[in-house]
Order: structure tokens, then C-alpha cells, then sequence
């Protein structure tokens, strides 16, 4: 899953692959998702303690992959270390992964 979400690119990207992935999603989550997710690259960038992997800092679509990830490997720990980005996540995805049973949203 990391690699294919690696390879989605976000609207307004100069590279043209996969932008039809990215317009399944509701523009105003996703816009919500990248603000957020902005302030998170910074902290991880300043050597701040973050769930999420370093090489996530170093553009956005990174990041995406690794909080998707994240998301769905650790999504209790994600709560509690950055609620915003998850819920975000879960706005964005439809779906809630701490939620037994059905996640779908």
C-alpha cells in the first residue's frame, strides 16, 4: 500500500500521474489533510518527537503515505499523538480503524 500511495500526486502537482486517485477524495478533507499534515512535516522537521517516520518530512505526499499507514497499523497510539491528522484521515478515508466491526464512516 506505502508504494501505491507514494505514487498518487496531489491536484496542482507538476507531475500529471495518478491525480484521478486523488479526485475520489472530497477536495475540502483532502485541503484539511495538507494543512494539517503541513504543520506536521514541520515539527517532524525540527527534531520534534513524531509517530511517524522522518523521511515523511520530506514532502507531503510522503507523508501521506506514512500517516496512512500509521493510520491503519497504529491508529490507538495516532489518537493520542496527533488526534487532528487522524481525524482528518478518517474524514478523508471514510472510515474509522478503531471502530470494531464495520470502520466504514
Amino acid at each position: 500500500m506505502l508504494e501505491w500511495i507514494q505514487n498518487v500526486h496531489y491536484p496542482g502537482s507538476k507531475r500529471k500521474t495518478c491525480n484521478l486517485v486523488l479526485m475520489k477524495f472530497e477536495f475540502m478533507d483532502l485541503l484539511l489533510y495538507f494543512l494539517v499534515a503541513k504543520h506536521e512535516m514541520h515539527v517532524i522537521t525540527n527534531g520534534k518527537d513524531s509517530i511517524f517516520r522522518t523521511y515523511g518530512a520530506a514532502k507531503l505526499m510522503e507523508l501521506f503515505a506514512v500517516s496512512v499507514e500509521v493510520f491503519f497499523e497504529q491508529s490507538r497510539p495516532f489518537t493520542i499523538e496527533n488526534p487532528l491528522l487522524f481525524e482528518k484521515l478518517c474524514f478523508l478515508l471514510h472510515q474509522d480503524p478503531r471502530k470494531i466491526g464495520n470502520p466504514r464512516l
